[in-house]
């Protein structure tokens, strides 16, 4: 598994996004969507679609199924993470 310092820009806007949205918390649950819509307006969205992906595959995030839609959540590795990106 990867760690923060192997993230690249598009990766850490990502869950940086996730991280605002979730207030940080490890209980909040939000859908991906509104994230990523945010970010397509700045990036390009494959880039974002791919880094995205990355950051749950590594563990920073998590997938919460509900009833109607998947939702994301952060692990305590996303926001120990999260917390360095706010300090630099």
């Amino acid at each position: 598994m990867k760690e923060l310092k192997d993230l690249n820009n598009v990766q850490k806007s990502v869950l940086m996004g996730f991280g605002y949205m979730n207030k940080f918390s490890l209980g909040a649950h939000n859908p991906k969507e509104p994230v990523i819509k945010k970010l397509n307006r700045k990036m390009n969205p494959k880039h974002v679609k791919k880094a995205f992906q990355f950051i749950l595959s590594n563990g920073f995030i998590k997938k919460h199924p509900t009833c109607r839609k998947t939702t994301y959540e952060l692990t305590e590795k996303g926001l120990k993470a999260c917390n360095e990106l706010k300090k630099e």
